[in-house]
């Protein structure tokens, strides 16, 4: 489970409007619970096979994605690379800005040579 982060009020202020009656998320919550169903239960392991540009996997370690499942995802990408950021959850540019730049300069660096 992720811990509290104040960073986090950055992000928030991206995705929720404030109305009359309070904040409101601006997508239709709707319409993501019926996205959410698919993210679920299919793992588009296919779909990810399919992916030829290079492609960088970063994981928070302190987040709900695990280890395993996501060097799964860098071993079915077919130029797949991995990064992990510590004391980052899911949203690891917002809660270590730093380091998670620091963690994909390599893999953008990388780019220029492709």
């Amino acid at each position: 489970m992720e811990r509290p982060n104040p960073a986090r009020g950055a992000f928030y202020a991206e995705v929720m409007a404030e109305s009359p009656d309070g904040w409101r998320p601006v997508f239709d919550p709707d319409q993501m619970l019926r996205s959410r169903e698919t993210w679920v239960f299919d793992a588009h392991w296919e779909e990810l096979a399919q992916v030829r540009c290079p492609a960088l996997v970063v994981r928070g370690l302190d987040g709900e994605l695990g280890r395993a499942e996501a060097q799964e995802m860098v071993r079915v990408l077919p130029r797949g690379q991995y990064a992990e950021v510590a004391d980052a959850g899911h949203l690891v540019h917002y809660d270590q800005p730093e380091t998670w730049l620091t963690a994909i300069e390599p893999f953008l660096d990388s780019l220029g040579d492709a």
